[in-house]
């Protein structure tokens, strides 16, 4: 502090804010409210004297590194080194600060109408109206930052900004929507069904009577369907397609989102013609309504190489599942969830037609993927894991199998809990190797774990 003193006392701070005018005052003690340098556009919406600030050498251009695809790009920015805000927050009353929030977050609900505009200025601007106390006004930017923390697989970040506009106090609906947006994370990052069930059910009765609503029921089939709840998880995609057909505005993208959840849960069900139909029309009218690199675009041609190989034609769904995976690098990145999912059941269809060095491979490749980037305790690890011990199975490696036939086991319990659909096929993996292996007593007891297990979840 004292060093700070001094150096402030050396650069003349106190007299070159002395010597300010009126109006740069007040426009500095708003720029004071900043936590990062802003674009000039922000700092021109909060007063009329950034040249003057310039001048004095207190307002200072700042160059920042940001990224446009794998393109480097430098960003022109403005604030107050730290010496030169302190000095300005001091001479700041708190109802000043208070008043600068909202015109910091309007500043910054302007800004996000440009093209240039980047996810940070999304927080920046959340952060001073969410300090105001206008949660409402700022919903729009905390929502469309959640959703691309979604898109990018950043899902604790997306989580932290959701609950702070929670905690301020949204309206009803608002609040609605950013449970929903908050449970589709909790799922995406592997955590516990009950608690993402928990949020859901919270949504949907705040939502209860809007079109929101249908999305939330969507949303619930989902996780059922994830657990193996399949016949539940049909009856809560039929409500929400029932509802959507009842409105008098239909939406088609939520209408051809329910038919493509729809058809996966058929699909899970062995109703591979019924899934087709409907997975048909579902891709023709996102394909109207969407660019080709979307991700429910990507979803519908996701399902679309399921059901070619449920059908056989692993060809036709092995050089789909290869577009999407190219397509999935460029728009998302190889450590993304879905990049590494596309990954996996590529690896299945390859695995299917008989080359298995190249299917252990790419397993291989999946699994370390999905531990760096998701964890051992994300499903999608579980499932490379779960696929590789089959691979190497079918080849007669059965020492290699063993240790990790109890890893997954392991992971599916913590991951999934101990009456869950996946458990019971892992106990049948280890049934299978214990045949093989002539320990029959044994075969016999994970046989009875694992019936007792798909008896329990699918009746």
């Amino acid at each position: 502090p004292e060093q700070a003193k001094q150096i402030t006392a050396d650069l003349l701070l106190e007299e070159i804010w002395r010597r300010l005018s009126a109006g740069a005052k007040e426009h500095a003690k708003t720029i004071g409210v900043l936590r990062a340098p802003a674009p000039q556009f922000v700092i021109d919406r909060l007063g009329k004297a950034r040249d003057e600030l310039i001048r004095a050498g207190l307002l200072t251009h700042f160059r920042e590194q940001s990224f446009s695809g794998a393109r480097t790009v430098w960003l022109d920015r403005w604030g107050f080194h730290m010496l030169v805000r302190q000095l300005i927050l001091k001479q700041t009353r708190r109802t000043e600060q208070l008043d600068a929030h909202p015109e910091v977050g309007g500043a910054y609900e302007a800004w996000k109408e440009r093209t240039d505009v980047r996810w940070r200025d999304y927080v920046e601007g959340a952060h001073h109206l969410l300090a105001a106390g206008r949660a409402e006004r700022a919903w729009p930017l905390v929502r469309d930052y959640a959703l691309s923390r979604r898109n990018r697989a950043q899902y604790d970040e997306g989580l932290v900004a959701l609950q702070e506009a929670i905690d301020v106090g949204l309206a009803k609906e608002q609040e609605a929507e950013a449970l929903l947006i908050a449970a589709q994370l909790y799922h995406l990052r592997g955590g516990p069904a009950a608690q993402v069930e928990d949020v859901l059910e919270t949504a949907r009765n705040l939502a209860s009577g809007t079109r929101l609503e249908e999305l939330i029921l969507s949303e619930q089939g989902i996780v059922l369907e994830a657990q193996g709840r399949y016949a539940e998880a049909e009856a809560h995609q039929r409500e929400a397609l029932a509802m959507i057909e009842r409105s008098s505005e239909k939406d088609l993208h939520t209408y051809a989102s329910v038919l493509h959840r729809l058809a996966t849960v058929l699909q899970h069900q062995g109703r591979t013609a019924e899934a087709e139909a409907l997975q048909k029309h579902s891709l023709e009218v996102m394909t109207e309504l969407l660019p080709s690199d979307h991700d429910e675009i990507l979803a519908g041609l996701h399902n679309r190489a399921h059901l070619l190989a449920a059908q056989d034609h692993f060809e036709e769904a092995e050089a789909l599942f290869r577009q999407i995976l190219v397509t999935e690098a460029k728009t998302r990145g190889e450590t993304h969830p879905s990049y590494i999912f596309s990954l996996h059941e590529l690896a299945c269809v390859v695995s299917q037609q008989g080359r298995h060095s190249e299917a252990e491979a790419l397993f291989r490749q999946a699994l370390v993927a999905a531990a760096e980037a998701l964890g051992k305790d994300h499903p999608s690890y579980g499932n490379s894991l779960h696929q590789l011990v089959a691979e190497l199975r079918s080849q007669g490696r059965n020492e290699e199998a063993e240790p990790l036939i109890f890893e997954l086991l392991e992971v599916r319990k913590d991951a999934r809990g101990s009456d869950h659909p996946h458990l019971g096929a892992a106990f049948n993996l280890l049934a299978d190797l214990r045949i093989a292996q002539g320990r029959y007593a044994e075969a016999e007891d994970a046989q009875s774990r694992a019936w007792s297990i798909h008896r329990g979840a699918l009746g």
